[in-house]
């Protein structure tokens, strides 16, 4: 059809690059270790869920010391980025993040048609938060997204470099901390949320809570943000199955810490042992490693029956897995490139 909207003409269809392979490490996913003999629970599968899932928001509030009416719960936090592009960007209205970034936050800004500036990471892995703030200032952006631990690089920003741009811009502030659970939320700024108006922070069930597939997030933000986020929310868009997984998902704390230190541990030691080889390796305090290469890495390890993500530019991005396959994809590369 020629009737699209004309901006969206270079937008594709999301390929999640889904390749079959023995070893799949290009998702930044988890092991399904809480509900590995699957889950049950007692609902009536002919009503309608939870119009707004109240009761998971009501545990979120017991979790983060905050009231239900701060969260609102969506398919995937991804979803509720695009709500909040959806409910406060107007057509031409600039949005800043930090490249690379998260690949939606680009998306985003081309089915509204507002206008991403993006402000290079180092090649040190750090972000610059002086730069983004004249960025953002000089341009008058609505909106900034701050994806902390930062995928795919995994550099993290201090609570203190978020404030910063908080309160040195007037733009909306999204903080995306998907993956700040592995720095055992060290620089959350979750519970400033009632002291400013312009801070929204996106948290996903999908990385340490090992539960992608169920496709559950939530952002938490004051009541005022949260209200005009629900006046535009999709009816029922998170079933009350997710909704039950979820709830059941929060009471399991010392897994998920078990598990995080775990991931964290074997992170470090990967880090530890990629410096040893011939490429440039990025801190992470992401569930993930990412790296430049002048060798085809992605070409190396899936001849290998291991999957990565390739950026295309000599920089990928490699899950961590079990010790056995950080191991494994070690001994792979130091053959090759030592």
């Amino acid at each position: 059809l020629k009737m699209k909207k004309e901006y969206l003409n270079e937008l594709k269809p999301y390929n999640p690059n889904q390749i079959d392979a023995s070893i799949v490490l290009s998702a930044n996913e988890s092991t399904n270790y809480l509900f590995e003999d699957g889950v049950s629970f007692e609902k009536d599968t002919s009503k309608y869920p939870e119009a707004n899932g109240d009761s998971l928001r009501l545990k979120l509030a017991e979790k983060w010391n905050l009231e239900k009416e701060n969260f609102i719960l969506g398919n995937g936090s991804t979803e509720l980025l695009e709500l909040v592009v959806k409910t406060y960007v107007n057509e031409s209205e600039n949005i800043v993040s930090f490249a690379p970034s998260f690949s939606m936050y680009d998306i985003y800004s081309k089915i509204y048609n507002a206008n991403l500036l993006k402000v290079q990471i180092e090649s040190d892995g750090t972000m610059n938060v002086d730069t983004l703030i004249k960025v953002a200032n000089d341009s008058n952006a609505k909106l900034i997204f701050l994806c902390t631990p930062n995928n795919p690089t995994g550099g993290i920003l201090s609570k203190e470099e978020v404030l910063k741009v908080l309160t040195n811009t007037k733009s909306i502030l999204v903080v995306d901390e998907a993956y700040m659970d592995f720095s055992y939320d060290s620089e959350t700024v979750i519970s400033l949320v009632n002291n400013y108006d312009n801070l929204i922070v996106a948290r996903t069930f999908s990385k340490a809570y090992g539960l992608a597939a169920f496709r559950l997030g939530y952002i938490v933000s004051n009541k005022s943000v949260i209200d005009d986020l629900l006046s535009l929310k999709l009816p029922y868009n998170v079933n009350q199955a997710t909704i039950e997984v979820g709830k059941k998902a929060l009471s399991y704390n010392k897994e998920v810490t078990d598990f995080i230190d775990s991931t964290i541990k074997r992170r470090d030691e990967f880090i530890a042992k990629l410096t040893t080889l011939p490429i440039n390796v990025y801190p992470s305090k992401g569930n993930f490693v990412f790296v430049e290469s002048d060798i085809d890495l992605y070409q190396v390890l899936l001849q290998n029956d291991i999957l990565i993500r390739s950026f295309q530019d000599g920089t990928y991005r490699i899950t961590i897995g079990t010790k056995s396959q950080m191991d494994m994809i070690y001994n792979i590369l130091k053959e090759e490139l030592l």
